[in-house]
């Protein structure tokens, strides 16, 4: 007699304006040729809602300007990040 394991998974709560935030790597065509840029995601995991900013590059300057631009996009900014 084989006894087979039990897959457990652990569920995970995310309270409602709970946002969370990464880069991203794309890669687009621009002009014929293909680039990598980055994309800094701003996601909702109770919403299951995402927004995107493309950005040149994975610094400082661009982190701040893109969630500028994601707050903007969502309408405000979530109540933890």
């Amino acid at each position: 007699m084989k006894i087979e394991k039990a897959t457990r998974y652990e569920r995970l709560e995310h309270p409602a304006g709970e946002a969370q935030v990464d880069f991203g790597d794309m890669t687009v065509v621009k002009d014929g040729a293909y680039k990598d840029i980055k994309a800094l995601l701003l996601s909702f995991p109770y919403s299951n809602v995402a927004f995107v900013y493309l950005l040149p590059s994975e610094n400082t300057e661009c982190f701040l300007e893109g969630l500028k631009q994601l707050f903007h996009q969502g309408g405000g900014v979530p109540t933890h990040l």
